[in-house]
């Protein structure tokens, strides 16, 4: 069975490193999606083109996250056997 929190961080890949999510209603503060939410999001799409979880991650808000239809698009920068390193926009 599928969390909640599994549901609303779901993203579609879309082919090349691109990806569609929606930012999901009721994971904001003040009508802005949660930072923490965001970051899953974007950790979500790493993690499916690289094939594992991020162990660290940095993150710079350049706008607030309204609900809505999103984009993600993945560059993965370099990947080994045992990490790999990858942008997320």
């Amino acid at each position: 069975m599928q969390s909640a929190f599994d549901a609303a961080t779901a993203v579609t890949p879309l082919g090349e490193g691109r990806y569609r999510a929606r930012i999901d209603e009721g994971w904001d503060i003040a009508g802005n999606a949660n930072g923490g939410y965001l970051i899953a999001l974007a950790a979500r799409a790493i993690h499916d083109s690289v094939g594992r979880p991020p162990l660290s991650v940095t993150a710079h808000y350049l706008a607030p996250g309204r609900s809505g239809p999103c984009a993600i698009d993945v560059d993965v920068v370099r990947s080994g056997r045992r990490t790999a390193t990858a942008v997320a926009r």
